[in-house]
């Protein structure tokens, strides 16, 4: 997933502009390149019929309005429920009436733009990547841990990154790190990695010798920034730098030619301090904030 100069650290939109808009749409991919983000990180699971669609809880009420359309299919699993099914769906209106990042309240969501949610629609992956190739952006697909296993999830998500002609410009993650060799041995041009939201011994030997990856998705806790990226705190000190970060292993991933992506990071003096330290991407749900930081 590199199509942009190696010295440049990749703003990277969790789940799109989530802050901006409803997560795991088309209308949060938009928002997300309009506000500077060079890539989006997408969730992705299984329809009742094998379509891929992007969502990230495996039940639907959160992010879509499944109890008054379908009263009647409690607990409302994702794989429960076919494409057509969830063309029926609202992805859009929860997020006006939720505010989850109090940014409507706060002015940075247009009136305009809220209305325009109403009615956004559950996409499929292969929307999500048309629209990515689109914007020559980049895109990382996370396959997500599901209540019912599907054996062949790998070779459909790898086969439609195929078909979209962008084997180099996506990467496949997941907390489930078996997938990664199962990536590697499907197509060598995806860039594949394990999520780990706790720190693993030596990750870059890891990565690359147990898991055959070139990418590693930690958390910010993982790197160092979780006393304060996960605290609950809204400030940081104003000494926070990257010496406070586990810089030893980033040196040894960076070396070891491994992509290295931290995830959520959504406080600027933590995105300065990784940005410094020579991460590869940031993920973080506040991409407009990421983009004043980037040259």
């Amino acid at each position: 997933m590199r199509a942009i100069p190696e010295q440049r650290v990749l703003n990277v939109a969790h789940r799109g502009a989530r802050s901006l808009a409803p997560e795991n749409t088309l209308a949060a991919a938009r928002k997300a390149f309009e506000v500077g983000a060079d890539a989006w990180e997408v969730d992705v699971q299984p329809t009742r019929d094998g379509y891929l669609v992007l969502m990230h809880d495996d039940t639907l009420e959160r992010t879509t309005n499944v109890e008054e359309v379908f009263p009647d299919r409690k607990p409302w699993y994702v794989s429960d429920f076919t494409l057509e099914e969830l063309r029926q769906l609202d992805a859009g209106s929860w997020f006006n009436d939720e505010d989850p990042f109090d940014q409507v309240k706060a002015g940075a969501v247009s009136p305009e733009d809220c209305k325009s949610y109403v009615g956004e629609r559950v996409p499929t992956l292969e929307e999500a990547l048309r629209l990515t190739r689109e914007h020559g952006r980049l895109i990382d697909v996370e396959i997500k841990q599901m209540p019912r296993r599907y054996p062949d999830i790998v070779e459909k998500v790898v086969a439609m990154i195929e078909t979209e002609g962008m084997a180099g410009r996506a990467a496949v993650s997941c907390f489930d790190h078996s997938l990664v060799p199962q990536v590697k041995a499907t197509n060598r041009r995806i860039a594949s990695g394990p999520i780990a939201s706790d720190r693993v011994g030596y990750p870059a030997r890891y990565v690359k010798r147990v898991l055959r990856g070139d990418a590693y998705f930690p958390s910010g806790h993982v790197v160092g920034a979780g006393s304060v990226a996960f605290s609950g705190s809204e400030t940081v000190p104003a000494s926070y730098d990257a010496a406070d970060l586990n810089l030893d292993d980033l040196r040894a991933l960076r070396r070891a030619g491994i992509g290295v992506f931290v995830w959520t990071i959504n406080d600027e003096q933590v995105m300065r301090a990784l940005i410094k330290a020579g991460v590869t991407g940031i993920i973080t749900d506040y991409p407009q904030r990421l983009a004043l930081l980037l040259p």
